[in-house]
């Protein structure tokens, strides 16, 4: 079985380094609409995977999805969601929800990387945070997302001798975390996040 995880934080702090160019409206719609796009994008796979949506904060109106509401830190949440839910050797894959860029391609790419067995990190674009991990349920007894994420899962992947590959996608490193990156945004891209 293939499970994707996705963490959204939906309140109206959220997104708030994007404070100075978004209001809180436009920035919760942002949040929105890109996790509708990863989660539609998600949906086409043709693995027919089991989406699982760590919510923290406002409901969210998503179909076909299974939705947690979590108060606990992201990690803590991480694992008592993959604990209850997933079996020994399901195949995880964990994406943030605000990837822009995330097309029909990029899924096709993480496809692949699912069928090969291993487990694989796909680093922010300033090679620091950790955007998506794919791995088997059983890999991780614990979850080091936050800051240096990215080292931190590599140095938690060799104490526990599990090859952790290191992926550079466009797609996937590209995340907003400051007005630079919404800025750096092509114009059809911010049209689908705001109106």
């Amino acid at each position: 079985m293939v499970r994707f995880i996705v963490p959204v934080k939906f309140t109206d702090h959220s997104k708030s380094r994007l404070s100075n160019i978004l209001s809180p409206k436009q920035r919760l719609s942002v949040i929105e609409r890109s996790l509708n796009n990863l989660v539609a994008f998600i949906q086409c796979s043709s693995l027919k995977p089991e989406i699982h949506i760590i919510i923290k904060g406002n409901q969210i109106n998503l179909t076909n999805v299974k939705q947690h509401y979590s108060d606990l830190p992201l990690n803590e949440a991480l694992l008592e969601i993959s604990n209850d839910h997933f079996n020994e050797g399901d195949r995880v894959v964990i994406l943030h929800a605000d990837l822009p860029l995330f097309s029909k391609t990029t899924l096709t790419r993480i496809e692949s990387y699912i069928s090969k067995k291993t487990s694989y990190i796909f680093p922010d674009k300033l090679g620091q945070g950790t955007n998506g991990l794919i791995y088997s349920h059983g890999n991780f007894k614990k979850f080091v997302f936050g800051l240096n994420s990215y080292i931190n899962f590599l140095n938690l992947a060799k104490t526990h001798n599990l090859l952790l590959n290191s992926v550079e996608d466009p797609d996937i490193s590209y995340d907003l975390d400051d007005e630079e990156d919404f800025n750096n945004l092509p114009q059809n891209v911010i049209n689908k996040l705001i109106d």
